[in-house]
């Protein structure tokens, strides 16, 4: 009898187990970046990539993101071609990255252009800053008055009336998981005044 109870009762243990639902895979809260270089005639571009996500398609689909914006400036006509990059938020599932170009075809001075890339690293998908900072009820206008308040503040000449963020502004995500918005050269201001940075004094998520 004791024989078949402990016969009986692993057949039940051994059900249940069974039927527990299995666990969610754990999502990524970080990526792993390394850095691709691309040396080739005039260009010296070091860019990133990641690896190691536990989703191939997600980890593809960043990569391919990654890939148009080295694409984008990689067959431009220039004497010197440069691409930097910076890791700026790297937690939490997501990753925000800011890629910085310079070409130079001769003249005075080059040209540097900076492009912001947000990615949830659970399914590969590239945030607009709508999809963290909505701009409906009052959203779209609370960013352009903390823009606004910055450029009175910082005292910077404009070559033009600041007129709102437009539909795709480029950002990225600070460490602290707050977006800050960006405007390239001769945007708003003189080329003295470099890329104008403005941190939003509200969180994207």
């Amino acid at each position: 009898m004791k024989t078949l109870a402990k016969l009986v009762l692993g057949i039940t243990l051994l059900a249940l187990m069974a039927a527990a639902p299995t666990p969610a895979a754990a999502q990524p809260a970080a990526a792993i970046v390394v850095t691709q270089t691309l040396h080739d005639g005039v260009l010296d571009f070091q860019y990133p990539r990641v690896v190691g996500l536990p989703d191939a398609a997600a980890q593809d689909t960043i990569n391919a993101a990654i890939g148009r914006r080295v694409a984008e400036f990689r067959h431009l006509d220039a004497e010197v071609a440069m691409a930097r990059y910076e890791v700026r938020h790297n937690g939490d599932g997501l990753l925000s990255l800011t890629m910085t170009f310079y070409l130079y075809s001769g003249g005075a001075h080059g040209m540097t252009y900076m492009r912001g890339l947000t990615f949830d690293l659970a399914t590969g998908r590239e945030y607009r800053l709508t999809d963290l900072v909505p701009y409906a009820g009052g959203g779209r206008a609370k960013i352009d008055a903390a823009i606004a308040a910055q450029l009175k503040k910082r005292d910077i000449p404009l070559l033009q009336t600041f007129d709102g963020i437009g539909e795709n502004p480029d950002f990225y995500l600070a460490a602290d998981g707050r977006p800050v918005v960006f405007f390239q050269l001769y945007e708003l201001a003189a080329y003295v005044y470099g890329i104008l940075e403005f941190p939003l004094p509200f969180n994207g998520r």
